[in-house]
């Protein structure tokens, strides 16, 4: 047992060597033992990496990348942490439409970055779980990228779970992993997820086409913030953000659970649009009877808030267009050195496209119908290059009721 106890004794000390949460007790991560078996190459690591085979010095190169710290700011420069009001005007920004959603989720942005500062945890379960509910196309996949950023500094920092992928009573080994001996042992997406970088959003997309048994396992993640791996450890969720979404009616009911009586959440805020504030209540009301419809009690009680996404209009898919416009600006100007303007009305046109053609799609459509101008813009630089009057500024507008993509002078 010595040998075991001196591996442990120096992972504790590569533990407390790394930055910890004001007056937090150490934890032992896989990258401190892994360090720590490679640092005892004489004892009962290095003999069993001999024997197997193991170069010792590519898994050090392995877990120096694996495991690498994230690279301090450049000389001269501090990273800069938006406060929690700084960071719900951020949202605001950038989530169109949905002023409600953004009054719902400003209270739990300043709980989870005020409490993360301090290295408070008022319970083992995850930071927030926030079911999202409303059309496709609405913003509900952009909300948890925007979560990533103001709360863990990058929309990247996501893991996406399509759950029609968890459908059958065998995925909940694709979820978690497989029982030893099993094909997909150690490989559940979930578990190495939360291995792998257990600080970000997990979003579990279209929750309501998952299998039962996944279920139970989502469940004991949000009610204990952490959940076994056939594999050997526990994986820990203690500082994750749970974003689950739903689109009842998508997908058929399974065995235990009741059929709602809507085709979906589309239908359902469809029928409700344009009412005003009551209607706003009654949406929400029957939003909440169609869930406890189809989810079990103890799931929708693990929940921290149920949030209801409205369907876009014009006038919000208008702003859609000129936010995917400005994107798609920014991108020509630092790739190619292309300035791009539009009209007030080709912002429009572009919505009313969007509107006409992909009624379904919100913001989605708008956005696919901001990329299709792409190919003109790139067009009309070409020909200027062939014609030796090279472009730097290029504007979109609306001629003779068409979009049209012209030099910027003409």
């Amino acid at each position: 047992d010595e040998p075991v106890r001196q591996v442990l004794r120096r992972a504790a000390d590569f533990a407390a060597g790394r930055p910890q949460p004001p007056d937090a007790r150490p934890v032992i991560g896989e990258q401190d033992l892994l360090a720590a078996l490679l640092d005892t190459p004489s004892g009962l690591a290095g003999g069993f990496f001999r024997d197997v085979g193991i170069d010792l010095d590519r898994l050090r190169r392995f877990a120096d990348t694996y495991y690498r710290e994230p690279a301090d700011p450049a000389p001269g420069k501090s990273a800069v942490v938006p406060t929690p009001e700084e960071a719900v005007r951020w949202v605001r920004s950038r989530l169109i439409g949905q002023e409600n959603v953004v009054d719902r989720l400003a209270f739990h942005i300043e709980t989870i970055k005020r409490s993360l500062s301090r290295g408070f945890r008022p319970d083992d379960r995850p930071r927030a779980a926030l079911l999202l509910c409303g059309p496709s196309g609405s913003g509900k996949t952009m909300t948890a990228r925007l979560l990533a950023h103001v709360v863990y500094g990058s929309q990247e920092d996501v893991i996406v779970f399509e759950m029609g992928q968890f459908s059958s009573r065998e995925s909940i080994n694709n979820f978690i992993g497989a029982p030893p001996g099993y094909v997909g042992f150690g490989e559940g997406k979930l578990t190495n997820g939360l291995r792998d970088n257990p600080r970000r959003v997990f979003l579990f997309d279209e929750v309501e086409k998952a299998d039962a048994r996944v279920l139970d396992a989502l469940l004991r993640l949000l009610d204990e913030g952490r959940i076994s791996d056939p594999a050997g450890p526990v994986r820990e969720a203690h500082d994750a953000v749970v974003v689950l979404t739903t689109n009842l009616g998508a997908a058929g009911s399974g065995a235990e659970v009741a059929q709602p009586e809507v085709d979906s959440v589309d239908s359902l805020i469809g029928s409700i649009l344009d009412e005003g504030s009551a209607a706003d209540t009654a949406a929400n009301a029957r939003l909440r009877r169609v869930l406890e419809g189809f989810f079990r009690p103890e799931f929708l009680n693990r929940v921290d808030e149920v949030i209801l996404y409205s369907p876009f209009g014009p006038t919000e898919l208008r702003g859609i267009a000129e936010t995917g416009l400005g994107r798609l600006a920014e991108r020509l100007r630092e790739q190619i050195s292309v300035d791009l303007t539009w009209t007030d009305e080709a912002a429009a046109h572009l919505a009313t496209i969007a509107w006409r053609g992909r009624p379904d799609e919100a913001a989605r459509g708008v956005n696919r119908c901001v990329n299709a101008v792409v190919p003109a813009i790139l067009r009309l630089l070409d020909e200027a290059d062939a014609d030796g009057r090279p472009l730097t500024a290029v504007r979109v507008a609306v001629v003779a009721g068409a979009l049209t993509v012209g030099a910027a002078d003409d």
